[in-house]
């Protein structure tokens, strides 16, 4: 997985956001995104210095995440679960180009069975989630070219009772 400094070829500058007049008006604990990246993206847009926000660091002094492991083999991925978004559909760490490494060409509709901790799930491939039946799963490339599980009409999230980071096989 590429990050978004790397996509863009790597990270050249970073400053700690200290300066409360480039943050939201109140700062949470739990919401850093909404109440100082947002605003500092914001102020950026509108051409704030970037040094103005505070103290430079260098870039290897950042922490970096090692990233989710995937394992591709003949027959099978084993990967995990990034997150569960808000709709419930199941966020994984594998791509699709993963999934075709280890299990081949996959047409709309073909079985693939998920198991992970003494647990098994019969599920189908597909594009979008009307290729399961109301209420079954369907696998599917995300729009950032991921693996996500969804149910039609439903949420795999409940259905499948998965949490971040649980580890998970792939196979056919």
């Amino acid at each position: 997985m590429v990050t978004a400094a790397e996509a863009l070829g790597g990270i050249i500058a970073a400053h700690e956001l200290v300066d409360p007049q480039y943050r939201g008006p109140a700062t949470s604990n739990t919401f850093h995104g909404r109440d100082i990246f947002a605003p500092a993206a914001g102020h950026l847009a509108h051409r704030v210095p970037i040094a103005a926000f505070g103290p430079a660091l260098t870039p290897d002094s950042l922490v970096r995440l090692d990233p989710p492991s995937v394992t591709v083999t003949a027959g099978a991925l084993a990967t995990s679960v990034l997150y569960l978004d808000r709709y419930g559909n199941v966020k994984l760490a594998g791509s699709e180009d993963d999934l075709l490494g280890a299990l081949g060409a996959l047409a709309v509709g073909d079985p693939l069975s998920l198991d992970w901790a003494g647990a098994e799930h019969a599920t189908t491939w597909g594009r979008i989630f009307a290729d399961a039946l109301p209420g079954r799963s369907v696998l599917y490339r995300d729009s950032l070219g991921l693996l996500s599980l969804a149910v039609n009409q439903g949420s795999a999230a409940a259905l499948l009772r998965l949490s971040p980071d649980a580890p998970l096989r792939l196979r056919r």
